[in-house]
Order: structure tokens, then C-alpha cells, then sequence
């Protein structure tokens, strides 16, 4: 109706004042899942902790359009190594190769809260005066990290910076989000790691379990068999009391009992090595 009335000139500046408030924030948000799907994509197939750390880092500096992001994973023993890193400085890569025991409580990993730190590198150095060197060695001027946590444990820590000292306009909510997503993805690629090699571990152990298992019995079967023969030598000579034919007696028949358990063991051997043999009689 505004269209027949006006030449359709109010309904267009309607829909140019729509577009452009509503424009932007979709091909933003396009935007933002579009490193999310990308992480998705690599969890589909088969992939390292290290290779999905690059990937990480790599998607999560393009879309926080950082220059430069590191990423530090918790290890067995409790500290912070360096899994991956993109534009870091050199300085900072000789000097923090794991995050320092002293900073750990102040970066805020030793209890899982939403800690996401965003400031300037002034700011940085208020924060952590002992690195106060470090900071304005990086050369970087803004500066951001956060914590990664799974199931409320932490499991390593997010960090990116900037060249421009200007103010950086962020989404909290997002930057929360896609951090989240990643942390679940690397802990589910550890997770499979670890299984894998204790899979693997438990394989190797099972193989030595068998084959000394076989390799025993067949130790043991040698002495038996030597026994075994001279009580049937015993018997057969004729020349032993009914109290020794007796002892001989009771000496055959453990020994025939005995050579039977070796063999059942022999045969649990061959089955777990998959080298049973069936004899159709």
C-alpha cells in the first residue's frame, strides 16, 4: 500500500535501513561459523593432537583477526607446554616454551571460572609486572587470553595479541563460545590418543603374555617328560618294593597330569596367537 502511494520511495529507504542493520551482522555471523565448521570438518576424520592444535590456532587467529595467537595444552605432570603457535615472536617463543609455574595462578588455571583477559599490552603488565620485559620485547600492543575447560578441569590455555594498539571491538559471548568448541574438540582428539595407545599398549602386553606363556610350558615340559620316563623305567624293572612301586606310581600319574595342564596352556597360547591348528578326526 506504501508502494502504490509513493512510488515504493519510503518502503526502499525501509528496506536500505534494514540492510544495513541487519546485513553486516549476518555475513558476520556467516563468518564466525565458518572456522567452527571447518574444526568440525577435520573431527570427522582422523586426526592428531598436534595437527588439530595448528588448525585450532589457525582458524581462531582469522576469526578473533589477531596477528599473532599460541595455544598452551596442560600436561601429565601439571604444567603449560606450547602445542602450536602462528606469528609469535621469537622472544616470546624462547621464553615462555611452557607457561612459568609463578604465572599459573594469576592467568587464572588453577579453578575453572570464565577468565577471559582483554587489554592492552599496559594493561598486560599491570597484570604480570614480572614479564613486563617479555611484553615489550613481543612488540605487541593489544593482548587477550582465556582459559580451555572441559567438564569443569582445565585443560590448557588460549592466548592472541595485536600489532595496532587500537581499540578492538569483540563479541565476549562469541569469543567464549568458539573457545569452548575448541577446548571440547582437543580434549575429544586426546582423549581418542590416549585410548589408542593404551590399546595399543595392552596389545603389546597381551602378545608377551602369550609368548612366554608358550615359551614356559615348553621349558617346563622338557624336565616333566625327563621325569616321567624314568618313573615308567621304574615300574618296568621289576625290581621295587610295593611301597616304592607305590611312591612311582603316585610320581607317573602327577607327572601325566601336569604334562596335560602344560598342554591346555600351550593350546590357550596358540589361540590367542591365532595359530591354532584343527584337526578333523
Amino acid at each position: 500500500a506504501i508502494c502504490a502511494r509513493c512510488d515504493g520511495a519510503p518502503m526502499k529507504r525501509i528496506v536500505e535501513w534494514v540492510v544495513a542493520k541487519l546485513y553486516p551482522d549476518l555475513i558476520g555471523a556467516h563468518t564466525e561459523s565458518k572456522h567452527l565448521r571447518r574444526i568440525a570438518s577435520a573431527l570427522t576424520g582422523e586426526i592428531s593432537l598436534p595437527k588439530l592444535s595448528d588448525l585450532v590456532v589457525e582458524e581462531l587467529k582469522t576469526a578473533l583477526s589477531a596477528d599473532a595467537a599460541a595455544l598452551f595444552l596442560k600436561q601429565e605432570d601439571g604444567s603449560y607446554r606450547m602445542q602450536a603457535e602462528r606469528r609469535c615472536s621469537a622472544v616470546f617463543k624462547k621464553s615462555w616454551p611452557c607457561i612459568p609455574k609463578e604465572f599459573v595462578a594469576r592467568l587464572g588455571l588453577d579453578e575453572v571460572r570464565e577468565n577471559l583477559f582483554f587489554g592492552t599490552a599496559e594493561d598486560l603488565k599491570r597484570a604480570f609486572p614480572d614479564a613486563a620485559n617479555l611484553i615489550e620485547a613481543s612488540g605487541r600492543k593489544v593482548a587477550a587470553y582465556a582459559p580451555m575447560a572441559v567438564n569443569g578441569k582445565t585443560i590448557g590455555l588460549l592466548g592472541f595479541s595485536y600489532n595496532h594498539n587500537i581499540e578492538i571491538q569483540y563479541d565476549r559471548s562469541y569469543v567464549l563460545t568458539v573457545i569452548d568448541f575448541c577446548a571440547h574438540a582437543l580434549e575429544r582428539v586426546r582423549l581418542s590418543e590416549c585410548e589408542q595407545l593404551a590399546r595399543q599398549t595392552a596389545e603389546v602386553a597381551n602378545r608377551a603374555k602369550t609368548e612366554f606363556l608358550a615359551n614356559i610350558s615348553h621349558e617346563i615340559r622338557t624336565p616333566i617328560g625327563v621325569i616321567q620316563g624314568f618313573a615308567d623305567l621304574l615300574l618296568e624293572s621289576g625290581g621295587l618294593s610295593p611301597n616304592q612301586r607305590h611312591w612311582t606310581s603316585v610320581i607317573q600319574r602327577n607327572t601325566q597330569q601336569l604334562t596335560g595342564l602344560i598342554g591346555e596352556v600351550l593350546d590357550i597360547s596358540k589361540i590367542e596367537a591365532e595359530k591354532i591348528e584343527i584337526e578333523k578326526i
